[in-house]
């Protein structure tokens, strides 16, 4: 694989190393050539697992009153039917895949920022236990969040 085509953790946003060395990707800047040296980084025995748990199923119901029309969405009032309390997923390798159990392709996309930062090492000053974040599903009447936070074995 030629080194300008390696997938980055948070999907192919037109990013191209080799026009600039940096470029804006979500309110912040990304160093594109430093994220094409992950894989490098983590060859041979070393390989990032990070555990994703639901840990709360919000629902807005004064937004489902106003904004949503029962008849045309019977199963949007209440809780995500697709993610449940509890669940957890464990992620591995270089690159973070969507585990084939994970169910909402939504939510997966929407965690993908917190999940790189986590899987390779970052530490969110904002939270008390090191090596985890929080995130949650762009849902506005119904989101889903989730712990992400990074296995050390």
């Amino acid at each position: 694989m030629k080194r300008g085509s390696l997938p980055l953790p948070w999907g192919d946003r037109g990013l191209d190393w080799r026009k600039s060395p940096t470029q804006p990707l979500g309110g912040s800047v990304v160093t594109v050539r430093s994220a094409m040296g992950i894989a490098d980084r983590f060859k041979g025995d070393v390989v990032p697992r990070v555990r994703i748990t639901v840990v709360k199923r919000v629902v807005h119901m004064d937004l489902l009153d106003e904004h949503l029309r029962r008849d045309s969405f019977p199963q949007g009032y209440g809780p995500c039917e697709i993610m449940r309390e509890g669940q957890t997923f464990v992620i591995d390798g270089v690159l973070p895949k969507k585990p084939d159990d994970f169910p909402c392709g939504d939510a997966w996309c929407d965690i993908q920022r917190n999940l790189a930062s986590v899987m390779y090492g970052g530490n969110l000053p904002w939270v008390k236990q090191r090596g985890t974040a929080f995130a949650s599903c762009c849902d506005g009447m119904r989101p889903v969040s989730f712990k992400i936070e990074r296995i050390d074995d």
